[in-house]
């Protein structure tokens, strides 16, 4: 069985015997990560599974998530109109919980040979996130532990990281340096009830 069968399995399979406990919801709240955690109950394994096929930390994903979207799965990018009155597009095609654009997306469906994959999916967007940071990892020799500047490498492209683009964005700067933070603050407040949110026996199986 593939790795991409198993990931829908195990969604599958959390869903349907957690779904009378956890309703998918955007939380109001972003600064407890276990009180959204506890609510969203899958959003845990989706980034835990995404940890351990490629190495970036649970934390880092959702801070990476909370920054982008705000835990919102249709997220977009504002807008622009015409004269003020007529739909013109919008700033990028960036869209979902990762916020991330259709070429990106393209690339990575590609790349890892699946038949689809959503952005309005948390479990597709984690994994995504997963890929892209560790792509990060090889292509511009960032620690998969250093938030700030695989924050900055998603933001601009690996490229663009490599270019050193964010050094003329003070603004971007100081915006990874906050996913730091709370990729921080979720991490200790993880210690605390990871061991709780990793109580169902029946998804490492798959």
């Amino acid at each position: 069985m593939s790795l991409r069968i198993n990931t829908k399995l195990s969604q599958l399979v959390v869903l349907f015997l957690t779904l009378t406990g956890c309703q998918y919801d955007t939380p109001r709240q972003h600064d407890d990560i276990c009180q959204i955690l506890d609510t969203n109950i899958g959003w845990y394994y989706a980034a835990k599974q995404s940890s351990d096929k490629w190495g970036i930390p649970i934390a880092l994903q959702l801070a990476i998530i909370q920054r982008e979207s705000g835990f919102t799965p249709h997220a977009r990018t504002q807008q622009e109109w015409l004269f003020g009155i007529i739909p013109w597009g919008r700033e990028s095609t960036s869209y979902g919980y990762s916020q991330a654009i259709n070429a990106t997306w393209d690339e990575f469906i590609k790349k890892n040979k699946y038949s689809y994959a959503f952005r309005n999916s948390f479990w597709d967007a984690t994994d995504f996130i997963g890929w892209y940071l560790n792509e990060a990892h090889k292509r511009a020799d960032i620690h998969k532990y250093d938030a700030k500047n695989l924050y900055l490498a998603y933001h601009v492209g690996i490229v663009g990281f490599n270019r050193k683009d964010y050094e003329s964005d003070p603004k971007l700067v100081k915006i990874a340096e906050e996913v730091t933070q709370r990729a921080i603050d979720y991490q200790r407040q993880l210690k605390v009830c990871e061991p709780e949110l990793d109580r169902y026996w029946y998804y490492p199986i798959f």
